[in-house]
């Protein structure tokens, strides 16, 4: 998060109506230890709250400005959406009109009311009372994790090339947030992005966004009132939240603002961006949803963008002549509709104010020339000035890239490594060994760093897939990589050191993993890997660095829809050689102490 908070959120969902929850736990500022009760649920607070007292701030986009989710401010296109019947036909404006009151919270319509849902647009008189039983006006929450804001906590220097003009440093952009009340920002499958008080989990804002409307018969915001739907995911993805330099208007100047994107992942191929800096202000009224809502980025603006499983990162690069440029950069997922290849995408935040992108002005997109989308990159800044440099991401072919983005000229900036003139991996893997995680990067400790092994680091991620239906049967050998990135690529397994996975208990009977601890011979060697030894056991969360060590979960799913979904092992290995560490690292009696007896 953006600002300190002594809370714990969860997310959860229910799938017998598809309805969802946000949760929040106190936690004790000393020890940290969760408070059993909930100190606020988000659904709670929204069913109990009377709307036509306390009326929602709902806001969409039309393809140009942030508009309020209101009847009257839709475009014909979206009114449509509302207006489409189960069968796919449309039908008169006062449908349309109760779908839309449904959605932004009426309930007289759905299917278990005992009231008389009637609307009228001054033409067509509408009587219904057949929509969508829900279990709570909020939807489920799955893949998006709900991410905190409040006072900004960045150390971004006053000097340049950032803003070092008295009136526009990030200090003082820091000192006049510093009262900020936090906001939860969570996506969910009901079509909207949410926002809710830190404090006791009131909704202050609901984000639609334009991507979503589609008068399809199975798709478009209208499905979600359809008594026969199905499950659909819709706003997925975990929001990226970060303060940025920038300008939030076509003409103006520019000034520092939290700027928030957000994803649909399964839901579609589309981003949006929202300027969160003042949460107070969030309303419908006048400008503000113009002010709130930025932009969206979907495939039509460009075939090559894919549904956006990919999490964009908000990061400055080298803008020229001692100025920085903000984007945000991401994979274009998978299954694009255009040329099917993997690329790196980088957004200009100011690119999309006025509603058109033009590639190499507003966006710029790095191809590696191989099929199969690529998923969320790690981005590092390799040279400690402040600005990144450089991003590595797998794709679903099991190929780990290194992009190079140095310097200012975009006409530069391209696939790290290449063989006879073309891109190529800085690992190439099995097509069979799926990488839809992001890596993590560290800077390889064994020797110095030099213009000869420049960045001269290790960049570590696990492979797997768990996307589809088919995956849960899936029972190939995934694997665990740290791989070295010294300024060459075309790397293999065969030009790394393995660490192999053995079982054993401890004196108390406990099973256990244990690790070999073979020594990487940098830069002979060029990393380390360890395969998972059971069937069906593959990586899909992202590891994480602590200290020496990193940790990495794995998981063997369930193929039985009734049980909970699957086993898995949590994993720890020193980050330099992928062997074991030399200290205790798990509290397997849970005595509360790591000692001999959890060997």
């Amino acid at each position: 998060g953006l600002g300190d908070v002594y809370k714990r959120q969860l997310s959860l969902f229910n799938s017998e109506r598809w309805d969802g929850n946000l949760l929040a736990y106190d936690l004790d500022p000393i020890t940290g230890a969760v408070d059993s009760t909930p100190a606020w649920g988000a659904a709670a607070r929204l069913n109990a709250r009377d709307l036509s007292v306390s009326p929602r701030t709902l806001l969409t986009y039309d393809g140009i400005d942030g508009i309020a989710f209101q009847w009257a401010n839709l475009t014909a296109d979206q009114k449509n959406d509302f207006r489409t019947n189960p069968d796919g036909t449309l039908d008169d404006e006062a449908a349309g009109i109760a779908r839309h009151d449904y959605f932004r919270g009426a309930r007289g319509c759905e299917t278990s009311s005992s009231g008389t849902c009637s609307y009228s647009d001054g033409v067509n008189a509408f009587v219904e009372k057949s929509l969508r039983e829900r279990g709570g006006l909020l939807g489920d929450i799955i893949h998006s994790g709900p991410v905190f804001v409040g006072a900004p906590e960045s150390n971004w220097p006053d000097v340049a090339p950032f803003p070092g003009t008295v009136g526009d440093t990030y200090t003082e952009f820091r000192d006049a947030q510093a009262d900020r009340p936090g906001v939860v920002y969570v996506g969910a499958n009901d079509g909207m992005l949410h926002a809710f008080k830190q404090s006791n989990g009131a909704e202050i804002l609901g984000y639609i966004p334009n991507a979503l409307y589609s008068t399809g018969a199975l798709d478009g915001l209208h499905y979600l009132t359809d008594p026969a739907y199905t499950h659909r995911y819709q706003v997925d993805l975990t929001p990226t939240i970060a303060d940025a330099y920038i300008k939030t208007a076509p003409v103006g100047s520019a000034s520092w603002k939290t700027i928030l994107v957000g994803g649909l992942r399964g839901g579609g191929r589309g981003l949006y961006a929202l300027d969160v800096t003042d949460p107070n202000s969030f309303s419908e009224s006048g400008s503000t949803p113009a002010k709130v809502v930025l932009w969206e980025f979907t495939n039509v603006d460009d075939p090559d963008l894919g549904y956006t499983f990919s999490k964009p990162s908000i990061v400055p690069l080298d803008g020229g002549s001692g100025t920085i440029e903000w984007v945000a950069i991401f994979g274009n997922g998978y299954n694009a509709d255009g040329d099917g290849l993997a690329k790196l995408f980088i957004l200009r935040l100011e690119g999309g104010l006025d509603g058109v992108w033009t590639e190499g002005t507003d966006y710029v997109k790095i191809s590696t020339g191989a099929a199969d989308g690529l998923s969320t990159p790690a981005i590092v800044d390799t040279d400690g000035d402040g600005l990144a440099d450089r991003a590595y991401a797998g794709d679903l072919n099991g190929n780990m890239w290194a992009f190079d983005l140095s310097g200012y000229d975009p006409n530069g900036w391209g696939v790290a490594h290449k063989s006879q003139g073309s891109p190529a991996p800085l690992f190439t893997g099995a097509a069979n060994q799926r990488i839809t995680t992001t890596p993590v990067i560290v800077r390889n400790s064994s020797y110095p760093t030099s213009p000869s092994n420049a960045p001269n680091v290790l960049v570590m991620f696990g492979t797997g897939q768990y996307l589809t239906t088919a995956d849960t049967a899936t029972t190939d050998t995934q694997t665990m990589y740290g791989i070295l990135d010294s300024g060459s690529g075309a790397i293999g397994r065969g030009d790394l050191v393995q660490q192999v996975i053995s079982t054993a208990s401890t004196t108390e009977g406990l099973v256990g993993r244990t690790l070999t601890d073979n020594t990487p011979d940098y830069p002979k060697d060029d990393g380390w890997y360890i395969d998972l030894p059971d069937s069906g056991e593959r990586i899909v969360v992202d590891p994480v660095i602590r200290a020496d060590l990193v940790f990495f979960n794995t998981m063997m799913p369930d193929t039985d829809p009734c049980n909970q979904g699957g086993s898995g092992w949590q994993m720890v290995a020193r980050w330099l050689t992928g062997g074991r560490p030399t200290e205790v690292s798990f509290d397997l009696n849970r005595d509360g102490l790591l000692t001999d007896l959890d060997k």
